[in-house]
């Protein structure tokens, strides 16, 4: 069970316990995440929509950087090349490619570029420098730029989430 009994044939659930165990899991101090890595155990990270420098995508490599990981920055436009120079200069092991992750060849690409990881951060969507976010009220959406929408956030995560997933699954980690 929950509380970590073997139950028994007439067991019963002490749901007293059970929300006071959760409670007590709710309501404690989260910790601070370790992102530090001995030597021996450094990752390797691919994070998606990285180029812009103001960006999550280059705030979470930048993070995952300094923390010791190698990283790998793609996005659809040349500059995603600039952040990759700007965390080297930081000493930081980072590579870059741009691609297109809304198409498969790229992505494939892209995998065989990179090779293997262990880290995924599907951040690439909205829009960026080549296929621009539309601003516009959902009724006012047409379909077109509700199609681009859907091909910047979800067909993104999975083509990238296809391409790289099998090797984690067969290393049984990442």
């Amino acid at each position: 069970d929950l509380l970590g009994r073997e139950p028994g044939p007439n067991a019963s659930i002490d749901y007293g316990s059970l929300i006071e165990i959760a409670t007590v899991r709710l309501c404690a101090e989260p910790a601070e995440p370790d992102l530090t890595m001995s030597p021996t155990s450094i990752k390797r990270a691919l994070i998606t929509g990285a180029g812009a420098g103001a960006g999550i995508g280059f705030a979470i490599a930048r993070q995952f950087g300094r923390a010791g990981h190698a990283v790998f920055l793609t996005g659809a436009s040349a500059r995603v090349l600039d952040r990759a120079a700007e965390l080297r200069g930081q000493s930081i092991d980072a590579t870059a490619t741009v691609a297109d992750l809304t198409i498969a060849a790229d992505v494939a690409r892209l995998r065989a570029d990179v090779g293997a990881i262990d880290i995924l951060v599907n951040n690439a969507g909205m829009g960026g420098l080549a296929a621009p976010s539309t601003d516009k009220a959902f009724l006012a959406m047409t379909e077109a730029a509700g199609d681009q929408g859907i091909d910047a956030s979800l067909k993104t995560a999975f083509l990238v989430t296809r391409a790289f997933l099998p090797a984690m699954v067969e290393a049984v980690y990442g």
